[in-house]
């Protein structure tokens, strides 16, 4: 298969995973407009974030493949709003997939389309921040959250001068999306 027949099936890959992540999205916003808790569909919630991850994994290039990223965020976002709650591993490995690309396109935000790209996919995953800790709102969700931005660290594209510890003012990815809103993350009330 010469070049471009190598291209044209990527191109149709990346089709295809755009064309499931709106599906998802919209079956989500649709249950969520009826009040329904869970999505009628033949698959586990499980199943659903497991190929999420599959496609962000498809997707580690933060070139125009990475593009995928802000509609996987979207999509795990509306997700997290529904029944049963998302499973705190798949969570995990969404999230240690997506803040590296989300990284690097930090890094490659050099002229200003590339730099609205990088603030939409940041307010992105603000979002899906914001919605998995309203879905699990504790302080073991909220530390695992950081853990997987402190690993991120170590993953990231270029390591940070000195003795590992990030520059001053660098943050990653994680932590700068939860300092970019004006409004305070919930927290949740504490029992009497």
């Amino acid at each position: 298969m010469g070049n471009r027949g190598k291209r044209d099936q990527v191109q149709l890959g990346i089709q295809h995973d755009f064309y499931f992540l709106r599906c998802m999205i919209n079956s989500c916003m649709e249950a969520q407009l009826k009040k329904e808790a869970q999505l009628d569909v033949p698959f586990s919630k499980a199943e659903m974030v497991s190929a999420l991850v599959e496609v962000v994994e498809r997707h580690q290039s933060p070139c125009k493949s990475g593009s995928i990223l802000p509609s996987a965020l979207t999509a795990l976002s509306h997700l997290s709003r529904l029944k049963p709650k998302t499973p705190r591993e798949l969570e995990t490995r969404f999230l240690g997939l997506a803040l590296p690309v989300l990284a690097s396109l930090q890094e490659l935000s050099q002229d200003r389309e590339e730099q609205t790209f990088y603030e939409n996919t940041t307010q992105s995953m603000q979002v899906l921040l914001q919605s998995l800790l309203q879905e699990d709102p504790t302080i073991g969700h909220l530390f695992s959250l950081l853990d997987v931005s402190t690993k991120e660290r170590r993953w990231g594209p270029k390591k940070p001068p000195g003795d590992g510890r990030p520059a001053q003012g660098v943050r990653s990815p994680l932590s700068a999306c939860f300092f970019l809103s004006s409004e305070p993350v919930p927290v949740p009330p504490q029992p009497s």
